[in-house]
């Protein structure tokens, strides 16, 4: 895993890294990074979302998603990327990234999704729980 890039920077347990939690409105847009799962380990997901901002002004931003091996994916959850959640995320700056290093492949980048967004700025980096995912779909229903 060290060729991915900020793998090294994936949380080795489930619990978010200590820091002021904060809650706010979000659209996952895209995976980035799938991965193969542990069946004993903590596993992740990485997303590029869109973070709601006042004003009705968006934000792209890196969302690291970390589950057990007996809870589901954020990827099996999402049925449509037009859903907007009140998530409980964490910032963890040592895991920002730019645009082009998440949506860069063997093959090339491909951010053609993202049109008008700068992809040589960082991405802020947030990170979330699959407790914190279950907590906001049954605040929803």
């Amino acid at each position: 895993m060290d060729d991915i890039p900020g793998a090294a920077d994936v949380p080795a347990t489930n619990e978010p890294p200590p820091g002021p939690a904060e809650e706010f409105p979000l659209r996952l847009v895209s995976l980035a990074l799938p991965t193969q799962g542990s069946s004993f380990f903590s596993n992740y997901e990485v997303f590029i979302a869109e973070r709601r901002l006042p004003r009705g002004q968006a934000q792209l931003i890196k969302l690291v998603y970390t589950f057990l091996p007996y809870q589901k994916r954020l990827s099996e959850y999402i049925q449509s990327n037009a859903r907007v959640y009140t998530l409980r995320v964490t910032r963890d700056a040592t895991c920002d990234e730019s645009l082009m290093q998440m949506t860069w492949s063997d093959t090339g980048g491909d951010d053609s999704m993202f049109p008008g967004a700068d992809r040589n700025s960082k991405l802020p980096c947030y990170r979330t729980s699959a407790e914190d995912y279950q907590r906001a779909l049954s605040r929803t229903q």
